[in-house]
């Protein structure tokens, strides 16, 4: 593959993007949105409503603005993962120029070729979720930073391309301010430039940061709006807990996950690689492994109750370089056929074994799905997760009752999928749900149906101001949740 002219390499290249990109678009609404996902369509309505910073205590805004810019809330669900798989491919580019730019054009292929069918990238790729976001464009930051570092030359478009990429990322999700040393572990670990040099295109990358995060923070601080809120509050209630206490909770809670994802094989391969990478690159390595520990560590410190392994989607696809790169290192070692074919060999027989069975199952019947514990029981088992909802809008929608009344957390998810009109009540706010409820039910003229789960927020014995029958139930998987429809009548 060495001797390939470069428009041969750059067509190969884009073979394996659009391998990415079909495999990751097709079937693309087999899961039903999660409620993560809900929010991001009601953000986008906002800001299509002229308020596009209101949100703003959540720390997530990219996704929101640009889905904003398409489509309806009508037809969310598709728009919104489209928007998604957009920000997917440009850090899957980014991703092989990485691979290039740290070692040679063929890693960041192996690379992508690895991520394409990497369960975990697989399952969280096809979601509208901001750390779905947030993992493209830290792959986009971190090639922009190295091919910074690595060159001879710089322009000034260079430090301005590393600050906008990093401001993309803190623009997905406020939590990528804790990367903001970045700039400063790879001004020191990559470039053999003076020490003058070195602080130049420092103070021209956080120069520039400051430049552009500056104006939408001052009017955030206007309108008393704290984009570093949410994260700020990730931890509330943990000083409490020992250090100790933290470090091991929440590595065991990772570990697993990872396990789930890609089993006890994988720690034993990473080591080896990252170990031959770190004797064979150590400065590259460590400048990986800066990026991929600090955030690691960073989560596990200040996470809580509240942890999802989704938090460690971020690291996953730098950490996949890093691990093509070593093995690439390794089978340089050994014989013609095995050094040229070996780790490609390799790559295929993960893709037939693991990377095409979880595939199938997330077409076919996603709610199967091999996933660790907690994700399984936040997208497919409880009250967040949006199976069952198509089911339901189809039950309702083939009846007569044109008005519907929705008690429970999933009830905007369940309009998107609705034809007919559905009323939903926020249940979700403690001080006064059940007067909201009560005084929505006696709105509508019946007949009318009211949706509600069970267990849920809302009971039967909540609502006095209506008799309720039920007519319908929807058991979600794991028999944990069960939404139940109801009528009532004149």
């Amino acid at each position: 593959m060495s001797n390939l002219r470069p428009h041969q390499r750059y067509l190969i290249i884009v073979c394996f993007l659009l391998l990415f990109f079909g495999l990751r678009i097709f079937r693309l609404d087999a899961l039903p949105f999660f409620i993560d996902e809900s929010l991001i369509v009601q953000w986008s309505a906002e800001v299509r409503s002229r308020s596009p910073l209101g949100f703003g205590y959540h720390g997530k805004y990219l996704l929101a603005w640009v889905t904003a810019g398409l489509g309806s809330v009508e037809v969310g669900y598709w728009t919104t993962r489209v928007v998604t798989l957009f920000f997917v491919m440009l850090g899957a580019s980014a991703l092989v120029r990485l691979g290039q730019r740290l070692h040679r054009w063929r890693s960041g292929v192996l690379a992508l070729f690895l991520m394409t069918w990497t369960p975990m990238l697989i399952f969280f790729d096809r979601l509208a979720l901001t750390d779905t976001v947030l993992h493209a464009m830290l792959t986009l930051f971190m090639f922009f930073l190295i091919h910074t570092c690595r060159k001879k030359k710089i322009k000034i478009k260079h430090p301005i391309l590393v600050a906008l990429t990093f401001l993309l990322a803190l623009l997905a999700k406020s939590t990528a301010i804790v990367l903001l040393p970045m700039p400063l572990v790879a001004v020191i670990l990559l470039p053999t430039w003076s020490r003058q040099r070195r602080m130049r295109v420092l103070l021209l990358i956080y120069g520039a940061i400051l430049a552009f995060w500056l104006p939408l923070q001052i009017v955030l601080m206007l309108r008393d709006i704290n984009y570093f809120g949410l994260a700020g509050q990730f931890s509330v209630g943990l000083d409490r807990v020992p250090l100790t206490v933290k470090l091991q909770d929440n590595t065991a809670f990772i570990v697993d996950g990872l396990r789930a994802y890609f089993g006890d094989w994988f720690f034993a391969v990473v080591a080896v690689s990252y170990g031959i990478a770190l004797l064979r690159m150590p400065r590259r390595a460590l400048t990986l492994l800066a990026m991929i520990g600090g955030l690691s560590l960073a989560i596990i410190l200040a996470g809580g109750s509240g942890l999802s392994i989704r938090y460690w989607l971020a690291m996953i696809p730098t950490a996949l370089v890093l691990l093509i790169i070593g093995l690439e290192i390794l089978f340089d070692t050994f014989p013609s056929p095995i050094k040229n074919y070996g780790l490609p060999l390799l790559l295929v027989a993960y893709m037939v074994i693991i990377g095409i069975p979880f595939l199938r199952v997330a077409y076919t019947a996603p709610q199967e799905l091999p996933l660790p514990g907690t994700d399984r029981l936040s997208y497919i088992e409880s009250d967040a997760a949006g199976t069952m909802l198509p089911e339901v809008a189809q039950f309702i929608d083939a009846s007569d009752i044109r008005v519907t009344v929705g008690a429970f957390p999933q009830c905007f998810t369940l309009n998107l999928y609705m034809t007919s009109e559905i009323q939903c009540v926020n249940v979700l706010a403690d001080n006064g749900r059940m007067q909201r409820v009560n005084q929505r039910l006696t709105v509508p003229e019946p007949p009318y149906y009211v949706v509600l789960e069970s267990p849920g927020y809302v009971t039967l014995q909540d609502i006095t101001v209506v008799d309720l029958t039920p007519i319908a139930t929807f058991e979600r998987r794991g028999g944990l949740i069960t939404i139940v429809i109801y009528e009532v009548s004149p």
